[in-house]
């Protein structure tokens, strides 16, 4: 997640859409006054080859606290960040309503199919666990509807799609006027078998349950989707 004052743009961070690779990306072109939340330790290496900025200025300011984040503070002793995958209304609220109106605002989304496989293979590299429990303990967690929205309406201004990755990255690089090379950042990749489509890895019941749980995505983004 970023918010650069120096080129006026909110860059909120879905799961397993290229996120990190993207911040990774953006994040060697911020000032430093510039909001970037803190990336996975794996991926610190490529951050340092990309000339990358780690986390930097994600400490909530307390004049931005509500009540809620009042009583964390002083009863647990837990301030607030602008964390990886912070949610819109969040960071609305902590930078206020003349920024959040004024910066150009985006985020990725991905096909629900792909992605909670994109994941699962991710969340599960290290560990023995089978599709069907890691949806049932994972999968309504994974949509990220929130995230770009106030859970009913988009906040972002553009929502680009994973699967027009190439294109929507020009589309960024016309809008924020500087060249974004993901070409040689490839963090949290590599986990996931190539061998087979999401099409073909999916039963019909586990797309199903798939398809209810991201059912506001798939609406609004893959309408043509089969979902089971």
């Amino acid at each position: 997640m970023i918010i650069s004052h120096k080129h006026k743009f909110i860059f909120l961070k879905t799961h397993k859409t290229g996120g990190t690779s993207l911040q990774i990306a953006l994040s060697s072109h911020c000032g430093a006054e510039d909001v970037i939340s803190k990336i996975h330790e794996d991926d610190i290496e490529i951050l340092k080859k990309a000339r990358g900025t780690d986390q930097q200025n994600a400490e909530v300011p307390l004049g931005r606290y509500n009540g809620s984040d009042w009583f964390q503070y002083l009863l647990r002793g837990r301030k607030q960040y602008f964390s990886e995958h912070l949610d819109a209304g969040n960071i609305r609220r902590w930078i206020g309503l003349d920024i959040w109106n004024s910066y150009y605002k985006f985020c990725f989304e991905r096909n629900p199919f792909d992605k909670v496989l994109s994941y699962y293979y991710w969340r599960t590299r290290n560990e023995n666990c089978s599709l069907d429990d890691f949806l049932s303990e994972e999968l309504r967690s994974l949509s990220d509807f929130n995230i770009y929205s106030d859970h009913k309406n988009i906040l972002a201004d553009d929502v680009f799609l994973y699967e027009d990755l190439e294109a929507s990255v020009q589309i960024l690089e016309d809008k924020l006027k500087f060249k974004i090379d993901i070409s040689k950042v490839r963090a949290k990749a590599n986990h996931r078998p190539k061998s087979q489509s999401k099409e073909d890895e999916l039963t019909d019941d586990q797309k199903m349950k798939i398809a209810t749980a991201f059912e506001k995505e798939i609406t609004l983004f893959y309408p043509k989707i089969k979902r089971g």
